[in-house]
């Protein structure tokens, strides 16, 4: 699973209505990616998920326009997408934190920070891949996948222990 988030951009003003949150990730190494589960709480409006190939050419892996808590689900894919080496992982959800937004629990609208509760909000995109082994190479590829995330998830966030 790799994990792509942006909670510690979660500060989202009351009343704003377009607040964008992302994240990018290179993929080190060659995979196959089998399932996506998006997440977020009840001000995130549209998800969108892309991937970025080496050549430049890009492809929507998942786009939820009109995001619903209720969808919270993984979306298996059909047939396996493979995704070269080099491939970058783009994340941007909104968030409408106006009173236009009927499912806002907050009535009226409040500041909203990252957390658990359902008043909170999250930005997380979850991947099931499967890494593709290279005969040329005899690292194991999930641990080049592991450090590379770890050492993402540092770098965006260097105060998270």
């Amino acid at each position: 699973m790799l994990q792509l988030d942006n909670d510690r951009a979660l500060d989202i003003p009351a009343g704003d209505s377009n607040f964008l949150a992302s994240d990018e990730f290179t993929l080190p190494e060659e995979v196959q990616l089998l399932a996506i589960y998006p997440h977020a709480h009840y001000l995130c409006r549209d998800m969108l998920a892309r991937a970025r190939f080496p050549d430049g050419a890009e492809k929507t892996l998942i786009h939820i326009a009109r995001w619903d808590l209720n969808w919270q689900a993984v979306f298996r894919l059909a047939q396996p997408e493979l995704l070269p080496r080099g491939t970058t992982i783009v994340m941007r959800y909104r968030y409408d934190n106006s009173s236009d937004n009927i499912p806002n629990p907050n009535n009226p609208p409040q500041r909203v920070r990252a957390g658990n509760r359902a008043v909170d909000e999250m930005a997380h995109l979850w991947l099931q891949v499967l890494p593709v082994a290279s005969a040329a190479d005899s690292r194991d590829p999930r641990m080049i996948l592991q450090e590379a995330l770890a050492r993402h998830h540092i770098e965006n966030n260097p105060d998270d222990f």
